[in-house]
């Protein structure tokens, strides 16, 4: 999930000649949830034009996404190996040097280290498929409980362009688990993390899941990392792509009508885990990077609409 954009067709849907001090808000997240570099004299809507006619500030909107187009700059890539041992860390520490040094990545774990561990096992999976073509976020953050409560407790994860973060709900990352015997529901990360204090490291717990015959512990780890990646495919998508980035937020309407052709849709029921690639070109782009880091065959007619709202490119 990609947080801090304002959709487009969002602020057309709810604007309107009659209600633009109701709806001014509008304008202001938009405004204000874009990154730094984007928040420059040239690029903010003036109120003087604003109060002239709802027309004429969408008119504007199209402007200042035009001109983000034309200023924004390529990320520099950071040179990175091609292929990276991944090493299951014995401590938190340990986690975030492998994070900082292998990827350049701020991880602030909040003292979960199975989680930890599957952040850089995830981002280090990811790195060798892209044979170290590809952009990683500044941080990568762990929520803690305020976090979680503020965020909204269903939400898995997020990707803030502004902060440059990617954000990991470790309480919903996988569901819950039902303890057999108590009957008790608790986090999965909370379960694993116990098993962890109990002497079994990463490796040991995630292979007996990976391999057990209960459809939740395999489909848990396996949604564990697709989070993680798909949040990685936000990153990448505006970091080492911002025109097509851009382009696809003013396309929505246009993506959606695409999507909806009776083809496409029984071939993205049958391709997608969840209805998620439906809301907006940019979860779409997200899943289906998920998806192509997994190793999953992306059947042409996706490829083609991925290709066009700016989904990046991974080596043969």
């Amino acid at each position: 999930m990609l947080s801090t954009i304002t959709s487009i067709s969002g602020i057309k849907k709810n604007l309107s000649a009659g209600n633009y001090k109701k709806n001014r808000p509008y304008i202001t997240a938009f405004t204000e949830n874009l990154a730094d570099s984007f928040n420059n004299k040239k690029l903010q809507i003036q109120n003087s034009y604003l109060k002239k006619n709802a027309e004429l500030c969408l008119g504007m909107i199209g402007l200042m996404a035009a001109a983000v187009l034309k200023t924004v700059k390529p990320v520099q890539l950071k040179k990175l190996a091609e292929q990276v041992e991944f090493k299951e860390a014995k401590s938190i520490k340990e986690a975030e040097k492998f994070a900082l040094d292998n990827f350049g990545i701020k991880l602030e774990a909040d003292n979960d280290l199975f989680t930890a561990n599957m952040i850089n096992e995830v981002c280090t999976n990811v790195s060798n498929k892209m044979k170290g073509r590809l952009a990683f976020p500044e941080k990568i953050i762990v929520m803690e409980e305020n976090t979680i409560a503020k965020c909204g407790k269903n939400v898995r994860g997020r990707y803030n362009v502004a902060d440059d973060s990617i954000y990991i709900n470790k309480q919903s990352i996988a569901g819950k688990y039902i303890i057999p015997d108590t009957k008790e529901q608790i986090s999965l990360s909370k379960w694993l993390n116990g098993l962890s204090e109990r002497g079994s490291g990463y490796q040991q717990i995630k292979n007996a899941w990976e391999n057990s015959p209960g459809y939740f512990q395999r489909s848990a780890i396996l949604k564990m990392q697709y989070c993680i990646a798909h949040e990685l495919g936000h990153c990448n998508h505006f970091k080492l792509n911002k025109k097509g980035f851009w382009q696809s937020i003013l396309k929505k309407e246009e993506f959606l009508k695409e999507i909806d052709k009776p083809e496409v849709k029984e071939l993205c029921e049958q391709y997608f885990p969840s209805k998620n690639h439906t809301k907006n070109p940019l979860e779409f782009i997200a899943d289906t990077f998920a998806l192509k880091i997994q190793g999953r065959k992306t059947p042409l007619p996706i490829e083609k609409i991925y290709k066009n709202y700016g989904g990046i490119s991974l080596p043969e």
